[in-house]
């Protein structure tokens, strides 16, 4: 069910990053930050395909065995109920 959901809100959202990424400058900070997002897509995604990760935004803390990704605004966490 959360895949279903989820992935055609991932299909819009790399859509609309590629279309940011294109009108942007190539050495502003945001282009910066869509690049890492885009170069890591496959593990951004993972969770569609593969029930043991969750995708969370929340604030973790040290040694919970979560994966994070942190922007300066945001932190996506990638985790696996392993």
């Amino acid at each position: 069910m959360r895949q279903e959901r989820s992935r055609s809100l991932i299909i819009e959202l790399q859509t609309w990053l590629r279309e940011q990424h294109a009108r942007l400058s190539k050495n502003s900070d945001t282009t910066k930050a869509i690049n890492y997002s885009l170069n890591r897509w496959d593990a951004f995604t993972r969770f569609l395909d593969d029930g043991r990760y969750r995708l969370e935004s929340r604030i973790i803390g040290e040694g919970d065995g979560s994966r994070c990704v942190d922007t300066n605004s945001t932190k996506v966490v990638l985790s696996s109920d392993n």
